[in-house]
């Protein structure tokens, strides 16, 4: 989870947010609206830069191995 918030795609929290905390259903809540919005914008005004392809960038890959090696990788 923390390597998908450091790709860039999952919400803030979801890599630190305990999986029994009352937090997380908040986070559950707005990771729904936010893959319908994300929908809408690509089906509905034609834009390209919310998909995975263009947020997983080459850069943020190098963010998440550097995160992995900094929390001692598993």
């Amino acid at each position: 989870n923390c390597l998908t918030e450091a790709i860039g795609l999952s919400l803030p929290g979801n890599g630190s947010v305990l999986a029994t905390h009352t937090a997380r259903r908040a986070l559950y809540e707005k990771a729904g609206e936010t893959v319908v919005e994300l929908t809408r914008r690509y089906y509905e005004q034609d834009d390209d830069s919310v998909l995975p392809r263009n947020i997983a960038t080459h850069a943020a890959f190098e963010n998440a191995m550097a995160l992995d090696i900094a929390m001692g990788g598993s």
